[in-house]
C-alpha cells in the first residue's frame, strides 16, 4: 500500500470540503468527501453507519488571482457544480447581486481584498458570506476587518473567516509552485 503524500490530492480534498460545507447550516454534519457513483462524480456525507447524498446549497465562488491559481488545476467546472458552486466570479470583476444566495470567498487577505468584502457585505450582494483566506491573516488585521463589517450593517451575514492555508499552487501529486515573483 502507497502511503507517500500526495499535496494536490490533499489540497483538492480540502478545497472539496470547504466548498462543500460553506453554505450548509451549523445544525449539519460538516464531514465530507468526494465519491464516485455510478451516476459519476457525488458529493456525500461522511457517516460512521452510512453514506448519504448531500444536501448542499446553490452558492456563488469568489475568487481574487491567487484563489484563481490555487482553485483552477484542482478543481474543473463540473467539480465546482458537484460541491453546489452554480457561478464563479472574479473579486475584481463587477457582480450582480444575487440576495438569496450564499457566496463563498477563496482570496489573499489583501487590504484591497478585504475593502471588497466590506462593500459586497455592505451592498447585500449575497445571503450568506463565507469568507476563506488562502494564507493566514494577522490578528490586527482581521480585528480591523472585523470592525470594518460590523459598520457595515450586514455583519450577521458573516457566517465563516478561515485560513485555508492554501497560498500554494499544486500542479501534481508530487508537484507544487509557491506562485512566487522572481
Amino acid at each position: 500500500m502507497d502511503r507517500s503524500f500526495r499535496i494536490a490530492r490533499a489540497q483538492r480534498v480540502g478545497l472539496v470540503t470547504e466548498l462543500t460545507r460553506s453554505g450548509v447550516s451549523d445544525s449539519e454534519d460538516h464531514s465530507y468527501r468526494m465519491g464516485a457513483s455510478a451516476a459519476g462524480s457525488t458529493v456525500t456525507r461522511n457517516d460512521s453507519t452510512q453514506t448519504s447524498e448531500v444536501p448542499h446549497a446553490w452558492k456563488v465562488l469568489v475568487f481574487d488571482d491567487q484563489g484563481r491559481d490555487v482553485i483552477a488545476p484542482l478543481l474543473h467546472v463540473n467539480d465546482l457544480r458537484q460541491c453546489g458552486v452554480t457561478l464563479h466570479l472574479s473579486l475584481v470583476a463587477p457582480r450582480q447581486q444575487v440576495p438569496e444566495v450564499p457566496a463563498v470567498y477563496v482570496i489573499a487577505p489583501t487590504q484591497e481584498n478585504l475593502a471588497r468584502i466590506c462593500e459586497d457585505c455592505g451592498g447585500k450582494l449575497y445571503d450568506s458570506f463565507w469568507i476563506n483566506f488562502t494564507s493566514p491573516i494577522a490578528p490586527d488585521a482581521l480585528q480591523a476587518f472585523a470592525e470594518r463589517i460590523a459598520h457595515t450593517g450586514n455583519a450577521s451575514a458573516v457566517a465563516s473567516v478561515r485560513d485555508l492555508h492554501c497560498n500554494f499552487v499544486s500542479l501534481d501529486d508530487d508537484l507544487f509552485s509557491l506562485n512566487m515573483p522572481l
